[in-house]
């Protein structure tokens, strides 16, 4: 999880945003 730099202004939002995004890519890609 990148919460260091600027990133980190945009609050747990963006990050749990990015998060989902990334489970929902890995779990397309073990289901593919």
């Amino acid at each position: 999880m990148i919460v260091l730099g600027p990133d980190r202004r945009l609050g747990r939002k963006e990050v749990v945003n990015a998060t989902m995004t990334n489970r929902i890519a890995s779990s397309l890609t073990i289901t593919t």
